[in-house]
């Protein structure tokens, strides 16, 4: 994802796990949905919905 200071996004809930996610809008102009980190991590992954 993007540098904290670059970050383009906001807060939602996933429509299909009602998981909290981060959309953000990344370097190629397009919107994706990232989990936030665990605590004392700093790794932001790609929300890998299982409610589809």
């Amino acid at each position: 994802m993007n540098k904290t200071e670059e970050r383009k996004g906001y807060a939602r809930k996933c429509r299909d796990c009602t998981t909290r996610i981060w959309m953000q809008l990344c370097n190629d102009d397009n919107w994706r949905p990232f989990d936030f980190p665990s605590t004392g991590n700093n790794v932001w992954d790609l929300h890998d919905c299982s409610g589809r």
